[in-house]
């Protein structure tokens, strides 16, 4: 599926579209909260962070700008800092 279709779907408040970012990132992310914070969190920890991220994204959502942010240049795809 193309992720900027998606973005446009969830900052007009498509649910679906962000469980389609938890299931497509939640490894990612989780993987830098860890790298990040491994050592002094616990895996619940972890988890509860990783979670957070992707609130903030929900809550963020009207901020998502889809085709403005190439991968890499910002801290999630479609936010802008």
């Amino acid at each position: 599926m193309d992720e900027g279709k998606i973005l446009k779907r969830l900052k007009a408040g498509d649910e679906a579209a962000l469980g389609w970012f938890i299931e497509r990132y939640t490894g990612y992310v989780s993987g830098i909260v860890y790298s990040l914070m491994g050592q002094s969190l616990g895996q619940a920890d972890v988890e509860e962070v990783t979670a957070d991220v992707f609130l903030t994204l929900w809550e963020s959502r009207e901020k998502v700008r889809p085709g403005k942010v190439r991968p890499g240049s910002a801290p999630w795809p479609g936010i802008r800092p």
